[in-house]
């Protein structure tokens, strides 16, 4: 999903999504406010989400959206701060729309040629469901994926990192690890993932920051589609 077929604005970040959730909310918060608070829960986030991808739940974000307000000081007006937390939840999983995300440019022709030529197509990403299927249905692309991966449902801790990920991707595929093509923008991640399962991977390089990776390399979809042709078209 993320830097290879959706971005989100240049400046984006958790505490100024936040901050025009709130406002919208008739709250008056500053951004300092906001990305102290932030800053100061970085400790319990690391402890309880940075390497367990599967704790990336709507149960695990109220929580932390709950110590978040905790400690701006925030609450609705009949005192319920765990409802305030679902609510603001809500909001995130709305992030793509509220957001403002955006689609690459080369993204629908290059999905309307992979569909003509009858290719399956999947989406393996760290993000949540819920996620993955709001940033589908925002851009209005849903009907050309047969599957969506995600560290939650294929039970994957480390996400792209584990095999468990890759493991259950294929099983969606109906496919052998020789017959599919994963594209991706991480070298860690997506390259790696997917090499430690067989899985050959396209790096989509768009600022040229991985020169020497010893992997396919494209700078859009497009030129990853070109890469493609004589290898499994």
């Amino acid at each position: 999903m993320d830097g290879t077929l959706v971005y989100f604005p240049n400046g984006f970040s958790p505490a100024q999504f936040l901050l025009k959730v709130l406002r919208k909310l008739g709250f008056s918060v500053e951004l300092g406010e906001v990305e102290q608070v932030y800053r100061d829960a970085e400790t319990w986030w690391k402890e309880r989400f940075a390497d367990d991808f599967t704790r990336w739940t709507r149960e695990y974000f109220v929580e932390y959206n709950r110590r978040i307000l905790s400690h701006l000081g925030l609450m609705q007006e009949d005192g319920s701060l765990t409802a305030f937390a679902k609510r603001i939840q809500d909001h995130w999983e709305r992030a793509p729309e509220e957001a403002g995300e955006l689609l690459y440019p080369e993204a629908p022709a290059v999905l309307e040629e992979l569909k003509a030529r009858e290719l399956a197509l999947g989406i393996l990403s760290n993000r949540t469901l819920s996620t993955i299927r709001s940033s589908l249905q925002k851009h209005g692309i849903s009907n050309y994926f047969s599957f969506l991966v995600s560290p939650q449902v294929a039970n994957a801790p480390r996400g792209k990192l584990d095999r468990a990920m890759w493991t259950y991707a294929l099983e969606r595929a109906g496919a052998k690890p020789e017959e599919v093509v994963h594209i991706g923008d991480r070298y860690d991640h997506d390259v790696l993932g997917a090499r430690a399962v067989g899985v050959p991977a396209i790096l989509i390089d768009r600022e040229d920051r991985c020169p020497d990776a010893d992997c396919p390399r494209a700078r859009d979809l497009q030129e990853a589609v070109s890469l493609l042709e004589g290898w499994v078209l």
